[in-house]
């Protein structure tokens, strides 16, 4: 028997796809909103236990985003001048790159991370890449100058797009992130 290559997708459920094909039929425009609200909203999965260190360790704080209009949840591990900024992915959480805060609190410096809008303690709502920029510009004027910003998948891509603007860096590490 032939085995079957395996896939890392998750399928699309048939109820979503039925009714994006409905509304589409009904008016494209209407189809068009569907799909951003879709690729917008974020999906909050529980904190793993292995993250509970992070969690009970960190100084922690729900900040208003001027820009945006949104607050997210903050993180802070460790205490030096020498800063570095972590940037989760889509759909994680400021607690999701624990052991490379871990990793540079014994280091000597301090870790800045976020619940990005949407994400984990962050209020739900749905959220973009830009508003994830808007989140770094403002860490950076109330916690910077960062020595390093570390980003996974799109917490990546919007480091890199911010060091394009502002964000001033001696080092930029992106891990999963899309070219």
């Amino acid at each position: 028997m032939e085995k079957k290559p395996r896939s890392n997708q998750v399928p699309i459920p048939k109820a979503i796809l039925l009714f994006a094909k409905l509304l589409y039929t009904i008016s494209p425009a209407l189809a068009t909103n569907f799909a951003i609200y879709l690729f917008s909203t974020p999906i909050k999965h529980k904190r793993p236990s292995r993250e509970d260190n992070m969690e009970e360790n960190t100084k922690q704080s729900l900040i208003h985003i001027p820009a945006i209009g949104k607050k997210i949840q903050v993180y802070q591990l460790g205490s030096s001048s020498k800063k570095i900024l972590l940037v989760h992915g889509w759909s994680g959480r400021g607690t999701q790159l624990f052991k490379i805060a871990e990793m540079f609190v014994e280091l000597g410096f301090e870790t800045i991370s976020f619940d990005a809008p949407g994400h984990g303690k962050s209020p739900k709502s749905r959220t973009n890449m830009r508003e994830y920029i808007h989140c770094i510009e403002f860490l950076e004027q109330q916690h910077g100058p960062f020595q390093c910003a570390v980003g996974h998948s799109l917490g990546g891509m919007s480091i890199l797009n911010s060091a394009a603007r502002f964000l001033q860096v001696e080092k930029l590490i992106c891990v999963g992130t899309a070219d």
